[in-house]
Order: structure tokens, then sequence, then C-alpha cells
């Protein structure tokens, strides 16, 4: 099979102004949809997909990028999928599936690159926004339900868009956005970044202290300014 897996998919509509609504099966014979999507938002399901001649259940988002009203055209969008079994990179392997269990399935985060802007501004950003939104709620249920005094986060989308954006900025980079649409972009980052540490600050009210940190400096080097030795900071 290669990896592909064909899904029918039903068009709808919800008054007389055209189509809006997507449904989408497993098979013809199935009559519950995988998922049903109307335009301007993301749904996230559990789907088959195949991998090395092997099926497994994941998760993954999907989106109607164009719907046209007579149905002529119709593009969605299938983000990356997770295994809903794989808990290897969780310890104890418990918590992953209580998680699930209370929180929801791990949100996939965007692959794509930020030379597009269609997919910046309609799946870069909302994915990560959907990501931080889940890691939040994932923090503050495991603080409440096993009563932790200290915990430590990293908020990855910062440091995954961050340079995907400057690197596109940079003079004879892969950009095709202006210098303002990137700022833009990367402004929106950081009110992403604000939203998830806002999140945390009621555990001040609780005693909780609360330290920010970077990981690393945020740069783009090209050949003519590497640093003298090691990495950049």
């Amino acid at each position: 099979s290669e990896g592909k897996i064909h899904h029918p998919a039903l068009l709808t509509a919800s008054s007389d102004k055209g189509y809006d609504t997507v449904t989408v099966y497993r098979n013809k014979k199935e009559q519950e949809p995988i998922v049903t999507l109307h335009p301007g938002e993301f749904v996230m399901a559990v789907d088959e997909v195949i991998k090395n001649d092997r099926r497994y259940e994941a998760n993954r988002l999907f989106k109607i990028l164009e719907l046209e009203p007579d149905g002529s055209k119709v593009r969605l969008f299938l983000s990356w999928a997770n295994d809903i079994h794989n808990e290897d990179v969780w310890y104890p392997h418990a918590i992953y599936h209580e998680i699930c269990a209370n929180v929801g399935y791990v949100p996939p985060y965007p692959m794509p690159k930020g030379d597009d802007v269609q997919a910046t501004r309609e799946l870069i950003q909302p994915m990560w926004e959907i990501y931080t939104k889940w890691q939040a709620d994932a923090l503050n249920y495991l603080i409440e339900a096993k009563d932790l005094n200290v915990i430590f986060t990293h908020m990855h989308s910062v440091d995954a868009q961050e340079h995907m954006f400057l690197n596109c900025c940079k003079e004879n980079g892969p950009g095709k956005l202006s210098y303002d649409e990137y700022m833009h972009f990367l402004r929106n980052v950081n009110r992403q970044a604000d939203a998830y540490i806002g999140r945390l600050l009621p555990l001040l009210d609780q005693g909780w202290t609360i330290l920010l940190v970077s990981d690393h400096g945020l740069t783009v080097n090209t050949i003519e300014s590497q640093p003298l030795s090691g990495t950049s900071i």
C-alpha cells in the first residue's frame, strides 16, 4: 500500500448557500464517520495509518483549507499522526494513559515550513496554539491530581517557530514573505508564549515560584558569521 489509505468523503450543505461540511469515513460500509469538518476549525480524531505495512490507531488534526460552495474544489489538511498506543517517551507509562483519559491525546505539532502565508496563518500557528493549550492543561491536571511540588516545562513552539521565521527573514533566505509579515508571525509567537505562561500564573497564589529561562539564543548563522568555537549563544 506504500502507506496510502483511501477514505470516502461526503459533502453536505446546512443551508441554501452551498456546501459547507465535509464528512470523512473509514470506508463506504461504515456508518459512523472518522470526522465531520466545517470551514475554519481544526478537529482532532482517531484515524488508521499504515507504516511499513503495519496498521496503527493514531490521532491527527483535520481541517478544511478550501471548499467551493458548488463543491467543485475541496482541499483538506491532515496533520501527521501520533500512535495513540505508543507510551515510549512517558515515564512512568501510566501517566500517558491518565493524561489521554483526562486531558486528551497529544496533539500533533506542525511540520510545514514558514514560507507560505496560508500554511503559517491557518496551520502552523493555530496548531501550536492547540498544542501549547494541551500542554498547559496536562501540567495543571498533573499538579492537582498528583500534588506535585516541582515541575519543569519546555515550550518548544518558541524554539521551532522563531528559528524557522528568522531563517526566512535573513538576506537571501528561503522566505517568500515580506519582513513585516514575518515580524507579525514572530509577535504571534510571543503572544502564544504569554498565554502559556498565563495558564501557570495562578500557581503563584498557591505559593509557587515560577522561574523563566531561555534554552539558548535564537540566532541564524551564516558562513560569514560563525562563532569562533562551540555553538552560538
